[in-house]
């Protein structure tokens, strides 16, 4: 199994939880800090991580913030695409 195939076998919140992961470790902060900075709990902030809780659009901008990336480097295109096949018609070309 590729990359492309691992990540395609993920829910959203997971490649998300994934990729705010990476870039805490990348950064060298802790999910306790990056709860803190949310204002939600380390159990809440975990689940996050591991794909078990929904991300916000709020929870997205400010983890960004946190960690000081733009939303595309917590949401790799995969992401869209996953999105965009769901309703292909809210992205047609020239819509």
């Amino acid at each position: 199994m590729n990359n492309d195939d691992f990540l395609a076998s993920m829910t959203t919140n997971e490649i998300v939880g994934e990729q705010v992961s990476i870039w805490l470790r990348r950064r060298n902060r802790t999910a306790t800090a990056l709860g803190e900075f949310l204002g939600v709990t380390q159990t809440t902030a975990s689940r996050k991580l591991k794909g078990d809780t929904t991300w916000t659009i709020t929870d997205l901008a400010r983890t960004a913030a946190f960690l000081d990336v733009s939303l595309g480097d917590l949401l790799p295109s995969i992401i869209v695409e996953q999105e965009k096949s769901k309703a292909p018609d809210l992205f047609r070309s020239g819509a």
